[in-house]
């Protein structure tokens, strides 16, 4: 009996010491698992779309062909993206932009340059004010208008911009890029300024 008795308080001693350091386990993960959710929630994940207007400033290589050229009307663009996580985002865009001017001793011509990418988006910040960098690739197609011209090739693109809520769900935001093109519209390279507004879901 007197075995018995003994060994009780040894019992009850392995168990509080248990339970203490199952209770200093759970703190620990929800404190870690605090620090790992977005700091706001303006960085929370999920989807988006964007419309925009774009306007392109022209780096066409016209030099020595006899070729002047100009800026670009105000275009249009969509984007569908995804927030993966409080610093990176992915974005699908489609891009139609009108207007670039084409002039030789003999005639004037417009140009249309449609777009379709592919972009990631580094966040430099996640409350309010989001500045990013973003990078990604495409297709590219131009047509001239009253001309039986067209051409297709490919683009990379680089860029910096800013998304600034309003709400939770909606905000505007800008943003200014750099497009080297490649293939069949190699000479076309341009810089495009954007302004839109971004909905969140």
């Amino acid at each position: 009996m007197r075995h018995a008795g003994s060994s009780s308080p040894q019992v009850l001693t392995a168990a509080v010491l248990f339970a203490s350091l199952v209770a200093t386990g759970c703190t620990s993960t929800a404190a870690s698992n605090e620090r790992a959710e977005p700091t706001s929630d303006f960085a929370r994940p999920g989807a988006y779309v964007g419309l925009y207007g774009i306007e392109s400033f022209e780096n066409f290589h016209t030099s020595g062909s006899g070729v002047s050229s100009g800026n670009s009307d105000v275009g249009a663009g969509l984007k569908i993206g995804y927030r993966a996580t409080p610093d990176v985002a992915v974005e699908l865009l489609a891009e139609n932009v009108k207007g670039f001017s084409l002039t030789d001793s003999n005639a004037k011509a417009d140009m249309t340059l449609v777009n379709f990418g592919l972009m990631g988006k580094y966040y430099l910040a996640t409350e309010r004010f989001e500045p990013y960098l973003l990078a990604g690739f495409g297709l590219a197609s131009a047509h001239v208008r009253h001309f039986d011209y067209d051409s297709q090739g490919g683009f990379l693109r680089g860029g910096v911009g800013m998304d600034v809520y309003i709400i939770r769900n909606v905000a505007v935001f800008g943003e200014a890029n750099y497009n080297r093109l490649m293939g069949g519209v190699s000479d076309l390279h341009h810089i495009d300024v954007q302004l839109g507004l971004l909905f969140r879901f």
